[in-house]
């Protein structure tokens, strides 16, 4: 994503040569979709894809210290009212320690993180095949312990309505992560675990603890990937997760595909999916490219009781979007 300067401050602070700026970023992107689900269902439509805007605000406070800041914009589509997106404040020191503070959409760990290879060019597997994502507020530190490892902490809250009432329930409970980050060369790898509060023991959504690990290898040629991320809950059930990603680049072409599972063990048994997507993307410029992307899913699936069923959901859809980013 390309960046345009709008308004360059100069400011004398007390340590001298301080200075602030600020920077616009965002994209638009208009597409079609076409989904068929298990019982021979058509929906399909065209519309606005993406329609979000970052006002980027960076503060050098000398002496190897900076300060950033990003506000999010969704400005949606026709008739939907504008709403906001990802905010981000930062600190970070000479030392390399920063703290971050952060409202976001939880970031797709295994599609779109390390594991999936990039392959999820702005479709994935999460809400299909993987858990769907949710708003979340939090707090976080890290800093560099060795030679390409990273360590960082973090506290989060699920958000929710008003501001500092993220009280722990069984739904909305709060967690703590710890990550070792690693990246040298071709290699990006890390391992997290984490553990929530507001545990309930007759929940079957109440987790206890998530266990995660990715890495992936650039070959040149082709970028390969692949993750676990596994939650034990309340009752006993695990939840288990798992990608492998690959992305293929071909000059202003990018092939990608990623291969999914979810499956289950513990009270709720005989509960999985399987799910792949394919796509490509083709730079026009270095601002303005097209995708094409196709997914197909299938597997078993969870009565709201607890219980497992016999019966199996599946689907194929297929997503076009051109997109323009500044």
């Amino acid at each position: 994503m390309m960046k345009k300067t709008l308004v360059a401050l100069a400011a004398v602070a007390v340590s001298g040569g301080a200075f602030a700026q600020a920077t616009l970023t965002g994209s638009l992107g208009y597409g079609y979709v076409t989904t068929t689900s298990n019982a021979n269902v058509v929906t399909s439509g065209m519309g606005v894809a993406d329609a979000d805007f970052y006002l980027g605000l960076t503060e050098d406070l000398g002496d190897g210290m900076s300060v950033s800041g990003t506000l999010g914009i969704n400005g949606a589509g026709r008739d939907v009212a504008v709403t906001g997106q990802d905010v981000k404040l930062g600190i970070k020191t000479a030392s390399g320690l920063a703290v971050n503070f952060s409202s976001t959409l939880s970031g797709h760990y295994l599609s779109g993180g390390i594991a999936g290879a990039g392959a999820a060019f702005d479709y994935g597997l999460d809400g299909l095949v993987l858990s769907s994502r949710g708003y979340a507020d939090s707090i976080s530190v890290s800093m560099p312990v060795a030679q390409g490892v990273t360590l960082s902490v973090s506290h989060t809250e699920p958000a929710v309505s008003g501001y500092g009432t993220g009280a722990a329930s069984s739904t909305t409970q709060r967690y703590n992560t710890a990550v070792l980050g690693y990246k040298a060369g071709a290699i990006a790898a890390d391992v997290q675990f984490r553990t929530y509060d507001g545990q309930l023991s007759t929940s079957t959504t109440s987790a206890t603890q998530k266990t995660r690990a990715s890495a992936a290898y650039d070959l040149g040629v082709a970028k390969i990937g692949a993750g676990m991320d596994s939650t034990n809950y309340a009752m006993g059930d695990t939840y288990t997760e798992s990608i492998l990603g690959i992305t293929i680049p071909v000059g202003s072409l990018t092939l990608g595909a990623q291969f999914g599972q979810m499956s289950t063990s513990g009270y709720i048994t005989n509960y999985d999916q399987t799910g792949s997507i394919f796509g490509a993307q083709y730079n026009l410029s270095k601002r303005t490219y097209m995708t094409a992307q196709y997914y197909s899913y299938t597997g078993s699936f969870k009565a709201s009781t607890g219980v497992s069923t016999s019966g199996t959901q599946n689907a194929t859809g297929a997503i076009f979007t051109i997109y323009n980013t500044f």
